[in-house]
């Protein structure tokens, strides 16, 4: 069973062709800008949205713990008092402002939901479900029995991941994922430390594993944050890793602000509600640089059986 808190269809960011994206909770880090902070956490959660709320108090006539009363006619939420074992009081909200985020469901049904997308796959001619988070790969046993059933209808399989994780979760799903969508931040230490609550060792080391095994199933991708990341060279040196690790697909994400809301749905704020991503300008000279480095801003094509399989015997290597 996986904690899932999102599938969303009909993306096209998030892998070659039309996507179906797999949202699991849980994730190593603890990224101040995250466009999905309620996959950081691995246990269930109440998004609360006042704009739908009515002030019928069924919600509070059901809590039992106080988590919830009301105050001038007003919900008001006593986040300390949430279990995430005992959530029923919030499904007696009868227009949706209160939400339970993750619910566990089997690799099957997952993978149901997944297949009614089938003909937007195939018109796109490679799309296929995308695993992403939170990291994914938390739930690594749980993604590669999902992938794998996938497969066997035929559909392209992608994971989003961040690489922190031991490269023993990324052997784990590697028979049944196609493309390994990396997510790279900074080169630098401090910055991961300071941004991420995370180290970067174990992320730089995984990157640089793959993409010496496997660069046709690698790409990497960085979200570029003013004031974080496009500071004291911090993309040219990640260019520059990322051509001397051999890797051959990479690309840049303009930061966005589409997870504001969502930060306000879990009581938290967020320091990044009014800032400005980089421009169109700005990204398109990224990217040239990016290919005078020898690497391409497109997704992977694609593999060959044959050449699947001669990477399956090197991460067997590493399982053994």
């Amino acid at each position: 069973m996986g904690r899932v808190f999102n599938i969303q269809r009909f993306s096209i960011h998030d892998g070659p062709g039309i996507r179906t994206v797999v949202f699991l909770k849980g994730c190593p880090y603890s990224c101040t800008w995250c466009a999905n902070p309620e996959g950081i956490k691995p246990y269930r959660q109440v998004m609360f949205s006042s704009k739908k709320c009515i002030e019928c108090g069924l919600c509070v006539d059901a809590a039992k713990n106080g988590e919830v009363e009301m105050q001038g006619g007003k919900l008001v939420l006593h986040r300390e008092r949430i279990r995430p074992s005992q959530l029923e009081w919030v499904k007696a909200c009868p227009t949706g402002a209160l939400k339970i985020v993750g619910n566990m469901q089997s690799p099957e049904e997952v993978t149901g939901k997944v297949l009614r997308d089938m003909p937007f796959y195939r018109r796109s001619g490679q799309g296929g479900v995308t695993f992403s988070g939170g990291e994914p790969l938390v739930q690594a046993r749980f993604v590669d029995e999902t992938a794998g059933l996938c497969k066997e209808h035929g559909l392209h399989t992608a994971v989003e991941t961040a690489a922190g994780v031991p490269l023993k979760s990324i052997v784990e799903v590697s028979d049944n994922i196609d493309l390994f969508i990396c997510s790279l931040t900074s080169t630098d230490p401090e910055t991961y430390r300071k941004y991420m609550g995370h180290s970067n060792e174990t992320s730089l080391a995984n990157i640089r594993w793959m993409a010496r095994y496997d660069p046709e199933r690698l790409c990497v991708r960085s979200p570029l944050i003013p004031g974080i990341n496009m500071e004291n060279d911090q993309v040219e040196d990640m260019i520059e890793f990322l051509a001397d690790a051999g890797v051959k697909y990479y690309d840049v994400l303009p930061f966005h602000r589409l997870g504001t809301s969502k930060y306000t749905g879990l009581g938290r704020a967020y320091d990044f509600a009014k800032l400005d991503p980089p421009s169109d300008q700005c990204m398109e000279e990224i990217r040239d640089e990016i290919r005078r480095h020898g690497m391409s801003t497109d997704f992977p094509k694609g593999l060959s059986n044959g050449h699947k399989a001669e990477i399956h015997q090197d991460f067997q290597l590493q399982k053994e």
